[in-house]
């Protein structure tokens, strides 16, 4: 048990009849209340010196967890986003192929897709190309091979 060293302290009358109200309030006396609160306010100091360093622990502890956690979440979406584009595109050509076989006659499904492609350019505002090369675009995406993925 460590032994308690006497020290005297001076304290204003006003300070005084606070503590008094302090230790009445939890019971205890004016030497207890003084230590209580002399404690309590030094584990505070040294608490608010060292948020510093609990912050640094904690931002390398999320930094060092969260690509673990992640990255099985991430890895999903993105497996879960390629499947998609491959499907939209399968789309994409099943609509293409049924337009050009059965409502119009002079047009080949490149001259359908390659419209297509002209007209989502206008939509997204962006850079127009050639006919040639809008043409020469649906005929690579109508030729591509829907199962061998091109997202990695």
């Amino acid at each position: 048990m460590s032994q308690n060293i006497k020290r005297s302290v001076c304290v204003s009358s006003g300070m005084l009849d606070e503590l008094q109200r302090f230790a009445s309030g939890r019971n205890i006396t004016v030497a207890q209340a003084i230590r209580y609160l002399l404690e309590r306010g030094l584990s505070l100091t040294m608490f608010t010196e060292e948020q510093e360093t609990i912050r640094r622990f904690i931002r390398e502890e999320i930094q060092t967890v969260m690509p673990i956690v992640m990255k099985q979440y991430m890895d999903r979406l993105i497996a879960m986003q390629a499947v998609a584009s491959r499907t939209s595109a399968a789309a994409l050509q099943c609509n293409v192929a049924v337009l050009a076989e059965n409502y119009i006659d002079s047009a080949t499904p490149e001259e359908i897709l390659a419209n297509a492609l002209r007209q989502s350019c206008r939509i997204t505002k962006t850079r127009p190309k050639s006919d040639d090369e809008y043409l020469r675009e649906a005929h690579e995406w109508l030729n591509s091979d829907l199962d061998a993925p091109n997202d990695k």
